[in-house]
């Protein structure tokens, strides 16, 4: 399997999967979607549409959104993120 299983017991799509561990980057971070969305020039909107799988970003979006995590981008793609 590519992606780990959501509460439904099937496989969570790209968007779900990087959606989830934006949240989980984020919430580590101790920062809102607004204070988020501010460091990476957007609004809050579409960070709360990325999270919940329904908007998809752009590679310029993801290595914003890594630098602003101060994170790797690779890890918004780790499929064990959340399981450790």
């Amino acid at each position: 399997m590519l992606f780990p299983m959501s509460t439904e017991s099937k496989p969570l799509s790209l968007r779900e999967f990087f959606g989830r561990n934006l949240r989980l980057e984020r919430t580590r971070a101790a920062l809102t979607q607004e204070e988020l969305a501010a460091k990476v020039g957007t609004d809050q909107g579409y960070i709360s549409q990325m999270e919940r799988g329904v908007a998809w970003a752009s590679l310029e979006m993801v290595e914003r959104l890594a630098t602003a995590l101060d994170i790797k981008a690779a890890v918004l793609f780790d499929e064990t993120l959340g399981r450790r």
